[in-house]
């Protein structure tokens, strides 16, 4: 190994969002700081974004404006899942989010679906 270290910085948006995805996403995280903490040759820096279908119930979207700006500053997405149980209109709604946000991002799924 080179004596010059070079540092890599990532930074990750995460979105536990519904069902057992929040816990997921969690863990996920902890696992992930506990490989920078063994490897200490990168950084990872998180970002949480509380979208979820109780932020849809109250807001009427699932991600406000500007959502998907914010989320191209990242570097990966640590997603949960989508669309709370026994809410198929919800479901529906949180599939085609999923569907139509993947052309903008290049979005990576970790964890749970409902």
């Amino acid at each position: 190994m080179s004596p010059i270290a070079i540092q890599r910085k990532y930074s990750i948006a995460t979105m536990g969002a519904d069902g057992i995805g929040p816990e997921v996403v969690d863990a996920s995280v902890q696992v992930m700081k506990k490989l920078v903490e063994l490897d200490g040759s990168f950084e990872l820096a998180f970002e949480n974004f509380d979208w979820s279908s109780d932020t849809f119930k109250k807001t009427g979207k699932y991600i406000p404006d500007g959502g998907l700006d914010a989320l191209k500053e990242h570097d990966a997405i640590l997603f949960g899942a989508v669309g709370a149980p026994g809410e198929l209109e919800s479901n529906r709604k949180s599939h085609s989010l999923l569907t139509r946000n993947q052309m903008y991002l290049t979005i990576f799924l970790f964890g749970a679906s409902d």
